[in-house]
């Protein structure tokens, strides 16, 4: 009998860039058409995963993702007491969602944007009421346009899922992201192209009812000193977002709500 033998493929696998078609055309390139000050249309729906305590799905054009949380749960471990729960916060992209630019720092940006997650979640979750206990929170990018408004959407998706779970919070967080172009201009919610040779950049995680920030990253080079009254300017504008942001939340949270109450209506019938 002959030995079979298998071919072990590639480790790491590219999605081919393709320079021109078959007609020898340039590829359509997708452009942005909203005005530098307005952000992208959000649609958000809860309770899709049905194995998860709560989860959410979130889609802002080309930026599509879904988060899932399961817990509070007993720590496995009983070593050492913990006085409140621990949130562990895990950001993963799908192996087609980013561009072939960025898909060599893909682990880096993953762990980059779950240590931002959880800096931007925590604050909002009342983990001192729930001792010795762990709340895993998971975000899946099924597709990014721009690295800060894909973190601001994990944001704004994390706590929807956090809230579909019914764990106690002191508010709800939403995310908006802004930069400062090669241009100098100021441009909401960014795209990838809008984040290509950006000055400076700035995520912010928002409860709109405390009126309090629980994350804010801002990076870049080209501003001094003399620019922290534009930065302030920036980051409200962020933050006037976030809170318009916050409206599509409560509704998605709504809706489960009445989906809920219908469906015992008629259990009780």
């Amino acid at each position: 009998m002959s030995e079979r033998r298998t071919a072990s493929g590639t480790v790491i696998s590219d999605v081919p860039v393709f320079i021109e078609d078959l007609n020898g055309e340039k590829r359509a390139k997708i452009e942005r058409t909203r005005p530098p000050n307005e952000s992208r249309k959000i649609y958000m729906k809860t309770g899709l995963i049905t194995k998860a305590d709560g989860s959410a799905y979130l889609e802002q054009e080309r930026i599509k993702m879904v988060s899932a949380v399961y817990g509070p749960q007993q720590f496995r471990k009983a070593t050492s007491f913990h006085s409140s729960a621990r949130l562990n916060c895990e950001v993963k992209y799908a192996s087609f969602a980013l561009k072939q630019r960025y898909s060599h720092n893909r682990e880096i940006m993953e762990k980059n944007m779950s240590m931002h997650l959880e800096a931007a979640i925590s604050p909002s979750i009342q983990l001192d009421t729930l001792p010795k206990s762990i709340i895993y929170l998971y975000v899946f990018i099924l597709e990014a346009d721009g690295e800060t408004s894909t973190l601001a959407a994990a944001i704004t998706c994390a706590s929807a899922a956090i809230a579909d779970a019914s764990i106690e919070c002191i508010d709800l967080v939403t995310g908006s992201a802004a930069v400062i172009n090669r241009e100098r201009r100021l441009v909401m919610d960014p795209t990838d192209d809008d984040e290509i040779g950006k000055m400076f950049s700035v995520v912010v995680g928002y409860m709109a009812v405390k009126d309090e920030l629980t994350e804010l990253w801002s990076y870049g080079l080209g501003l001094d000193s003399k620019d922290e009254s534009r930065i302030d300017y920036i980051i409200h504008r962020c933050i006037s977002m976030a809170s318009d942001y916050r409206f599509v939340l409560n509704n998605a949270i709504m809706q489960k709500l009445e989906e809920q109450l219908r469906l015992n209506e008629l259990m009780q019938k």
